[in-house]
Protein backbone atom coordinates (compact mmCIF):
# COMPACT_ATOMS: atom_id res chain seq x y z
CA UNK A 1 0.00 0.00 0.00
CA UNK A 2 1.82 3.43 -0.78
CA UNK A 3 2.02 6.66 1.95
CA UNK A 4 -0.94 8.12 0.36
CA UNK A 5 -2.99 5.51 0.61
CA UNK A 6 -2.37 4.48 4.05
CA UNK A 7 -2.42 8.42 4.98
CA UNK A 8 -5.98 8.48 3.05
CA UNK A 9 -6.89 5.05 5.07
CA UNK A 10 -6.24 6.13 8.48
CA UNK A 11 -7.92 9.59 7.98
CA UNK A 12 -10.84 8.36 6.47
CA UNK A 13 -14.18 8.99 8.80
CA UNK A 14 -15.95 5.81 10.47
CA UNK A 15 -18.46 4.22 8.85
CA UNK A 16 -21.60 6.15 9.85
CA UNK A 17 -24.48 2.99 10.75
CA UNK A 18 -27.45 5.56 11.04
CA UNK A 19 -29.65 4.54 8.05
CA UNK A 20 -29.28 0.60 8.84
CA UNK A 21 -30.14 1.70 12.23
CA UNK A 22 -32.93 3.29 11.39
CA UNK A 23 -33.86 0.67 8.83
CA UNK A 24 -33.85 -1.98 11.78
CA UNK A 25 -36.28 0.56 13.86
CA UNK A 26 -38.84 0.53 10.85
CA UNK A 27 -39.21 -3.63 11.70
CA UNK A 28 -40.25 -3.11 15.05
CA UNK A 29 -42.00 0.46 15.04
CA UNK A 30 -46.04 1.34 16.09
CA UNK A 31 -47.66 1.63 12.28
CA UNK A 32 -50.04 4.47 13.81
CA UNK A 33 -47.28 6.86 14.41
CA UNK A 34 -47.48 9.85 11.71
CA UNK A 35 -43.97 11.33 11.56
CA UNK A 36 -40.48 10.06 12.65
CA UNK A 37 -40.91 12.96 15.67
CA UNK A 38 -43.88 10.49 16.93
CA UNK A 39 -42.00 7.23 15.89
CA UNK A 40 -41.36 4.82 18.70
CA UNK A 41 -41.59 0.90 19.41
CA UNK A 42 -44.25 -0.16 21.49
CA UNK A 43 -44.72 -3.39 23.81
CA UNK A 44 -45.64 -5.66 20.64
CA UNK A 45 -42.87 -4.30 19.38
CA UNK A 46 -40.22 -4.91 21.70
CA UNK A 47 -41.10 -8.44 21.93
CA UNK A 48 -40.10 -8.66 18.35
CA UNK A 49 -36.88 -6.84 18.80
CA UNK A 50 -36.37 -8.98 22.02
CA UNK A 51 -37.07 -12.03 19.72
CA UNK A 52 -34.67 -10.60 16.98
CA UNK A 53 -31.63 -10.08 19.74
CA UNK A 54 -32.37 -13.11 21.56
CA UNK A 55 -33.46 -11.83 24.76
CA UNK A 56 -35.90 -12.35 27.37
CA UNK A 57 -38.36 -9.33 27.09
CA UNK A 58 -39.23 -10.79 31.27
CA UNK A 59 -35.65 -10.21 32.06
CA UNK A 60 -33.81 -7.37 33.51
CA UNK A 61 -32.14 -7.40 30.43
CA UNK A 62 -34.81 -5.28 29.06
CA UNK A 63 -34.46 -2.33 31.27
CA UNK A 64 -30.82 -2.58 30.74
CA UNK A 65 -31.73 -2.14 26.59
CA UNK A 66 -33.83 1.02 27.66
CA UNK A 67 -31.61 2.44 29.87
CA UNK A 68 -28.36 2.10 27.23
CA UNK A 69 -31.38 4.22 24.95
CA UNK A 70 -32.06 6.45 27.48
CA UNK A 71 -35.93 5.70 27.36
CA UNK A 72 -37.82 8.04 29.45
CA UNK A 73 -41.08 5.99 29.24
CA UNK A 74 -41.35 2.40 30.56
CA UNK A 75 -42.25 -0.17 27.80
CA UNK A 76 -41.49 2.62 24.71
CA UNK A 77 -38.32 3.68 22.69
CA UNK A 78 -38.71 6.63 20.29
CA UNK A 79 -36.73 6.57 17.49
CA UNK A 80 -34.28 9.24 18.44
CA UNK A 81 -33.52 6.54 21.74
CA UNK A 82 -33.01 3.85 19.52
CA UNK A 83 -30.61 5.30 17.32
CA UNK A 84 -28.59 6.46 20.33
CA UNK A 85 -28.79 2.94 22.32
CA UNK A 86 -27.60 1.09 18.89
CA UNK A 87 -25.17 3.47 18.14
CA UNK A 88 -23.53 2.77 22.06
CA UNK A 89 -24.24 -0.43 21.25
CA UNK A 90 -22.06 -0.94 18.78
CA UNK A 91 -24.85 -1.75 15.97
CA UNK A 92 -23.37 -2.66 12.56
CA UNK A 93 -24.70 -3.01 9.21
CA UNK A 94 -24.68 -6.98 8.69
CA UNK A 95 -27.72 -9.58 9.03
CA UNK A 96 -26.84 -10.41 12.75
CA UNK A 97 -26.17 -6.90 13.98
CA UNK A 98 -29.57 -7.48 16.21
CA UNK A 99 -28.23 -10.41 17.70
CA UNK A 100 -24.45 -8.99 18.57
CA UNK A 101 -26.56 -6.46 20.14
CA UNK A 102 -28.71 -8.58 22.03
CA UNK A 103 -25.08 -10.68 23.26
CA UNK A 104 -23.48 -7.65 24.18
CA UNK A 105 -26.42 -6.79 26.24
CA UNK A 106 -26.53 -10.34 27.95
CA UNK A 107 -23.06 -9.96 28.60
CA UNK A 108 -23.04 -6.91 30.00
CA UNK A 109 -25.80 -8.17 32.55
CA UNK A 110 -23.92 -10.96 34.01
CA UNK A 111 -21.29 -8.71 34.96
CA UNK A 112 -23.35 -6.27 36.76
CA UNK A 113 -23.09 -8.11 39.86
CA UNK A 114 -24.72 -7.33 43.40
CA UNK A 115 -24.25 -8.37 46.94
CA UNK A 116 -25.58 -11.96 48.21
CA UNK A 117 -26.23 -12.24 52.06
CA UNK A 118 -25.35 -15.91 53.35
CA UNK A 119 -28.39 -17.95 53.94
CA UNK A 120 -29.20 -19.85 57.01
CA UNK A 121 -30.34 -19.28 60.56
CA UNK A 122 -28.00 -16.97 62.68
CA UNK A 123 -26.09 -16.34 59.73
CA UNK A 124 -24.74 -12.56 59.04
CA UNK A 125 -24.53 -10.72 55.41
CA UNK A 126 -22.12 -10.14 53.69
CA UNK A 127 -20.97 -6.28 53.53
CA UNK A 128 -22.53 -5.01 50.25
CA UNK A 129 -20.84 -5.90 47.28
CA UNK A 130 -23.30 -3.83 44.89
CA UNK A 131 -21.60 -2.52 41.84
CA UNK A 132 -21.81 0.78 40.47
CA UNK A 133 -23.06 -0.37 37.58
CA UNK A 134 -25.44 -1.98 39.06
CA UNK A 135 -26.69 0.85 41.54
CA UNK A 136 -27.04 3.04 38.19
CA UNK A 137 -29.32 0.49 36.66
CA UNK A 138 -31.33 -0.02 40.00
CA UNK A 139 -31.68 3.82 40.63
CA UNK A 140 -32.78 4.22 36.44
CA UNK A 141 -35.40 1.59 37.42
CA UNK A 142 -36.97 3.74 39.32
CA UNK A 143 -37.20 6.36 37.13
CA UNK A 144 -38.39 4.52 34.34
CA UNK A 145 -41.31 3.54 36.33
CA UNK A 146 -42.41 6.86 37.12
CA UNK A 147 -45.95 7.64 35.37
CA UNK A 148 -44.86 11.67 34.82
CA UNK A 149 -41.56 13.46 35.62
CA UNK A 150 -43.89 15.54 38.30
CA UNK A 151 -44.82 12.46 40.21
CA UNK A 152 -42.60 11.42 42.99
CA UNK A 153 -43.75 7.84 43.39
CA UNK A 154 -44.41 4.78 42.04
CA UNK A 155 -47.33 2.25 42.32
CA UNK A 156 -46.39 -0.02 44.83
CA UNK A 157 -47.48 -3.31 42.70
CA UNK A 158 -45.12 -1.89 39.84
CA UNK A 159 -42.18 -1.00 42.66
CA UNK A 160 -41.99 -4.88 44.16
CA UNK A 161 -42.63 -6.12 40.75
CA UNK A 162 -39.68 -4.55 39.31
CA UNK A 163 -37.98 -5.41 42.37
CA UNK A 164 -37.40 -8.38 42.28
CA UNK A 165 -37.19 -8.29 38.61
CA UNK A 166 -34.11 -6.71 39.44
CA UNK A 167 -32.91 -8.72 42.04
CA UNK A 168 -34.79 -11.76 41.70
CA UNK A 169 -31.87 -14.01 40.88
CA UNK A 170 -29.75 -12.90 43.43
CA UNK A 171 -29.93 -15.43 46.82
CA UNK A 172 -30.75 -12.22 49.21
CA UNK A 173 -32.20 -13.81 51.75
CA UNK A 174 -34.70 -11.12 52.10
CA UNK A 175 -35.94 -9.88 48.54
CA UNK A 176 -38.91 -12.10 48.90
CA UNK A 177 -40.12 -12.26 52.48
CA UNK A 178 -39.72 -8.19 52.14
CA UNK A 179 -41.95 -7.89 49.04
CA UNK A 180 -44.51 -10.60 50.43
CA UNK A 181 -44.55 -8.40 53.43
CA UNK A 182 -44.99 -5.20 51.75
CA UNK A 183 -47.43 -6.78 49.52
CA UNK A 184 -49.87 -7.30 52.14
CA UNK A 185 -49.08 -4.30 54.22
CA UNK A 186 -52.49 -2.13 53.35
CA UNK A 187 -51.12 1.08 54.58
CA UNK A 188 -48.28 1.12 51.70
CA UNK A 189 -49.58 1.90 48.41
CA UNK A 190 -46.28 3.44 46.43
CA UNK A 191 -43.13 3.47 47.02
CA UNK A 192 -40.92 6.94 46.70
CA UNK A 193 -37.38 7.06 45.68
CA UNK A 194 -35.81 7.05 49.11
CA UNK A 195 -37.87 4.30 50.12
CA UNK A 196 -36.60 1.82 46.74
CA UNK A 197 -32.94 3.08 47.74
CA UNK A 198 -33.09 1.66 51.06
CA UNK A 199 -34.59 -1.26 49.79
CA UNK A 200 -31.73 -2.27 48.08
CA UNK A 201 -29.33 -0.99 50.88
CA UNK A 202 -31.02 -3.31 53.27
CA UNK A 203 -31.38 -6.36 51.75
CA UNK A 204 -28.10 -6.08 50.45
CA UNK A 205 -26.53 -5.69 54.25
CA UNK A 206 -28.97 -6.92 56.38
CA UNK A 207 -28.23 -10.70 58.18
CA UNK A 208 -31.17 -13.16 57.74
CA UNK A 209 -31.28 -13.26 61.31
CA UNK A 210 -31.50 -9.42 61.70
CA UNK A 211 -28.28 -9.46 63.95
CA UNK A 212 -26.61 -6.39 62.61
CA UNK A 213 -30.22 -4.37 62.60
CA UNK A 214 -30.16 -1.26 65.09
CA UNK A 215 -33.09 0.75 65.65
CA UNK A 216 -30.62 3.78 65.81
CA UNK A 217 -30.40 3.70 61.97
CA UNK A 218 -32.74 5.99 59.85
CA UNK A 219 -34.67 3.08 57.75
CA UNK A 220 -37.78 3.56 56.24
CA UNK A 221 -40.69 3.12 58.75
CA UNK A 222 -41.72 0.25 56.39
CA UNK A 223 -38.50 -1.30 56.91
CA UNK A 224 -38.71 -1.36 60.84
CA UNK A 225 -42.06 -3.12 60.90
CA UNK A 226 -40.71 -5.66 58.13
CA UNK A 227 -38.31 -6.51 60.90
CA UNK A 228 -41.12 -6.27 64.00
CA UNK A 229 -43.24 -8.27 61.80
CA UNK A 230 -40.70 -11.12 61.29
CA UNK A 231 -39.17 -11.06 64.82
CA UNK A 232 -42.39 -11.81 66.30
CA UNK A 233 -43.22 -14.77 63.91
CA UNK A 234 -39.68 -16.55 64.82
Amino acid sequence: MSRNARGSARSSPAKNFDAAILKAFQKFREPEANNDDEAYIGVDGLEKLCDEMGIDPLSRVLILLQKECGCATMGEITQNEFLTGMKTLGFDDDEFALKKVGTKLKNSDRALGHSSATSGKGAKSSSSSTTPEFAELYKYTFELCRESKMKKVIDKSIALGMFQLVLGDSKLHHVTPLCTYLEAKTDVNAINADQWSCMLEFVTTMAPDFSNYSEDEAWPVMLDDYVADARRKD
